[in-house]
């Protein structure tokens, strides 16, 4: 795999509100959103803002599985 310098390459989530999982909705539409939310500035909307199209993403998972883990998880 070659990696091509002159791309930024991202980490984002896809769910809106803390619950709502939007990543069906990103990779049909091919594009990621930002929306700030209602507690203020984000720490990392500077970072956003630089994103430019053509940049590439990774979806993270929505949410953080805490139960039914196939090992033991400590709280």
């Amino acid at each position: 795999m070659t990696i091509d310098a002159s791309r930024n390459y991202w980490f984002v989530g896809a769910s809106w509100g803390g619950t709502e999982d939007k990543t069906d909705e990103v990779i049909e539409e091919g594009m990621w959103r930002f929306w700030p939310g209602p507690e203020g500035k984000n720490p990392y909307e500077d970072k956003i803002r630089s994103m430019k199209p053509g940049d590439l993403i990774a979806i993270k998972a929505a949410y953080v599985r805490k139960h039914d883990l196939p090992f033991e998880a400590l709280h």
